[in-house]
């Protein structure tokens, strides 16, 4: 098992960790000379956990228009146009497609690629 993070509790503590979805990894013992011995619980979060809930956390964004924005603010950085994007499948040549492409692969878990749409010779001259 893979932990995000690994801490030591209580006893007074350990009760709402497990609650929280942690595991009890061990258990040890510290003595403290004069005052007695005291259980110490180690216990983890566990790894893919921790990835669900940051998934879900996009999720909300993405529900609320973030992940356009987001595109948005790569393709300008990039000094391009988001619109000027699709999903079809072609080669991401630029870093504006490869960051598209990378974000639904991870994000999405879905194997997509972006490129720029294609222009035809027609877009660039007007009908008479």
């Amino acid at each position: 098992m893979e932990y995000s993070r690994i801490d030591a509790v209580s006893d007074r503590a350990i009760q709402r960790y497990l609650d929280e979805g942690w595991h009890l990894i061990k258990t040890t013992e510290s003595v403290h000379p004069g005052e007695g011995s005291q259980i110490v619980y180690h216990v983890g979060y566990p790894l893919n956990k921790r990835v669900d809930e940051l998934l879900e956390i996009i999720k909300h964004y993405e529900e609320h228009g973030f992940k356009d924005q987001l595109f948005k603010k790569i393709a300008e950085a990039n000094e391009e146009n988001a619109d000027d994007y699709i999903d079809d499948g072609g080669i991401p040549i630029s870093e504006t497609a490869k960051y598209l492409s990378w974000y639904e692969t991870t994000v999405q878990n879905r194997r997509i690629s972006f490129s720029k749409k294609t222009r035809h010779l027609d877009d660039f001259f007007e009908a008479p």
